[in-house]
């Protein structure tokens, strides 16, 4: 009868431990600021859909295909150049997925991976 209880007792410690995930929908759509050290300051505005990516130091706006995988991943697909010159070029196949890990108040933590690099990168986000 004591190791049922135990169970029991465990079980519900740990649903709650899980039930504790991260409300990621108030952070799926808005206008966000990037900033590093390296490029600047980017400003993102994100809808459903799309997400475009400003970057006045770099003279470069560039938009997505958005599509989100659950509520706190999505990928980044057929980024367009809208203004300026990019030295980077993407292929059409290529894939940049975006995971939200941490959210205190505005800012988001995420970890950014693609399918062209084995490079992952943890970025702040400020939604603005």
């Amino acid at each position: 009868m004591k190791s049922f209880f135990f169970l029991a007792i465990l079980t519900f410690l740990s649903s709650i431990s899980f039930a504790q995930s991260l409300d990621c929908k108030k952070m799926q759509v808005g206008k966000f600021e990037l900033t590093s050290k390296t490029s600047g300051t980017t400003i993102i505005e994100r809808t459903k859909n799309t997400q475009t990516e400003t970057n006045e130091t770099m003279n470069l706006k560039t938009s997505y295909d958005l599509v989100w995988i659950n509520e706190c991943r999505y990928e980044l697909r057929n980024r367009k150049v809208l203004e300026g010159t990019s030295k980077f070029v993407m292929q059409p196949t290529d894939v940049i997925t975006v995971e939200i890990i941490k959210i205190e108040d505005t800012k988001l933590l995420v970890k950014v991976t693609s399918n062209f690099s084995d490079k992952i990168a943890e970025v702040e986000i400020n939604k603005i």
